[in-house]
């Protein structure tokens, strides 16, 4: 399926020794190559001292944490959106007498989220795995050295990478509505909900989450309102929250019935009909309605016979093949349309997030019914 925009996965560490794979690197300077006088470009000291220093061959040099309390760190600005497992490649000189911790700041809030504590050894190759929190905007890595031994890095290589084990570090507290979430506390609602597949890009009952939100059910609401689907900019995937009864119009993404003008909500989007249920006439077949040549929207209203002439007068539809009068009544200048991917309503390119690949698409006259 193209844009599979699934929420990304979470974090513990654990060794491994494993094969190459083809990865994104995240770190600048890697191998501590660059030097702005006695200072490396690319990384912050936090603490202590630093000097360059050679490696396991005189013709490389490294990075000697000197003294016996040095930190060095570097802010990376990738986020849950960006890796969901980090793989990490060291090659260090460690002392016995000394003790190396690499360690994570999930959004740099000045609390280290996870530590690795480094093997001693005379250029000893490292390898592990991390899960990251499933809702992070960024990450400071940092490498700490205390006690009075040696302790001299060539190479620290951190790349996305998949096959992380474990499950995720806490990561952000007050995490807005639309958030994936593991527990109520992370949530500034103190909600964290199951997602419901309806409101899920791509519905995978093999892989269950929560999201913070603001309801589960319509007795989670108040009078007049109901648990539908809210959208944030922020994020891709709709959450449950309470929502009035908008009548939404066909096409559009829904968790519920009410909440369509239609009053079927199938598959998660505004439809007349539903496989498997009632609402088409006799020798009609409740089907997907056609989606364009690039497989867009990525989920298409269910109708009676979409867009072959057939719908009876008063049925709902988009477009005039849609009827056997031959139109589709309704104001010819109002447009209904939807994000391609996410399939919210949209009047402008700008209403979808990451809008190159999830475009404003037209579906059809809002509101229609055949005459």
């Amino acid at each position: 399926m193209k844009r599979a925009w699934r929420p990304l996965l979470l974090v513990l560490a654990t060794p491994l020794l494993m094969a190459g794979e083809c990865e994104a690197p995240l770190v600048k300077d890697q191998s501590f190559d660059l030097w702005c006088g006695d200072m490396l470009c690319a990384w912050q000291r936090d603490e202590g001292t630093i000097a360059k220093a050679a490696t396991w061959n005189q013709h490389d040099y490294g990075v000697a944490l000197e003294g016996p309390s040095t930190r060095i760190s570097q802010l990376l600005p990738y986020g849950s959106a960006d890796v969901s497992c980090i793989h990490f490649d060291l090659l260090a000189d460690i002392d016995a007498d000394a003790s190396v911790v690499l360690g994570l700041d999930f959004d740099d809030d000045g609390t280290i989220d996870f530590t690795q504590f480094l093997a001693t050894g005379a250029w000893t190759p490292i390898e592990y795995r991390w899960v990251t929190p499933t809702y992070f905007h960024s990450v400071r890595l940092s490498i700490s050295k205390s006690g009075a031994g040696r302790a001299v890095l060539a190479r620290i290589q951190a790349s996305k990478a998949t096959g992380c084990p474990g499950a995720p570090p806490e990561g952000a507290l007050a995490r807005p509505a639309g958030a994936t979430c593991e527990a109520a506390a992370q949530c500034a609602s103190g909600a964290c909900r199951p997602r419901p597949l309806a409101s899920e890009l791509i519905p995978d009952p093999g892989t269950p989450r929560s999201v913070c939100a603001g309801c589960a059910t319509d007795t989670d609401c108040g009078a007049g309102t109901l648990c539908g689907l809210a959208w944030s900019a922020a994020f891709v995937e709709p959450y449950p929250a309470c929502v009035a009864p908008p009548a939404l119009l066909l096409g559009q993404r829904c968790l519920e019935a009410a909440e369509c003008a239609s009053g079927v909500c199938c598959q998660g989007v505004c439809s007349t009909c539903c496989a498997g249920g009632p609402g088409c006439a006799a020798g009609q077949a409740c089907g997907e309605r056609p989606r364009d040549p690039s497989g867009d929207p990525l989920r298409a209203a269910f109708q009676c016979d979409p867009g072959q002439w057939r719908g009876a007068p008063q049925t709902p539809c988009l477009s005039d093949s849609d009827c056997a009068s031959g139109h589709c009544g309704g104001d010819p200048t109002s447009i209904s349309s939807v994000c391609g991917a996410d399939g919210r309503a949209c009047t402008l390119a700008s209403d979808c997030p990451s809008p190159d690949q999830n475009p404003c698409l037209p579906l059809g006259v809002a509101g229609g019914t055949c005459d």
